[in-house]
């Protein structure tokens, strides 16, 4: 071979060596980025479920404060004891209320006739 020939085929092996390297490189840089891009992806969902909890939360605050406020007043503590008691305070009365407007008394009803009963009867 010639001198002429062997510096062509240096050249060459050169060549191949630096793409190989370089091919290398890139791989590698290409697989760290995919990682650095699969951890934003994950950071960015990661905050999107923090800032809906983050509502939630804002959203449970504001009726917990309502919810004190009301509580804080004489009426709101009426409210509450009446709600989960079934107490009455003193003078209150109970009244019945009672589908029929022209029912003066809570008399007891007459008895049936016999044939009403007997009505009764049949459609048991």
């Amino acid at each position: 071979m010639t001198p002429r020939a062997w510096k062509r085929l240096f050249m060459r092996s050169v060549l191949w060596a630096a793409m190989t390297v370089g091919l290398v490189v890139l791989f590698f840089l290409m697989r760290t980025t995919w990682q650095i891009y699969g951890k934003e992806r994950e950071a960015a969902q990661e905050h999107a479920n923090e800032a809906q909890a983050l509502a939630e939360l804002s959203a449970r605050k504001a009726a917990l404060s309502t919810e004190i406020d009301r509580l804080n007043s004489p009426q709101g503590i009426d409210a509450e004891i009446r709600e989960r008691y079934p107490v009455a305070k003193t003078g209150e009365e109970v009244i019945v209320l009672t589908n029929n407007p022209n029912a003066t008394s809570s008399a007891p009803a007459a008895a049936p006739s016999p044939w009403q009963r007997f009505v009764d009867w049949l459609s048991w």
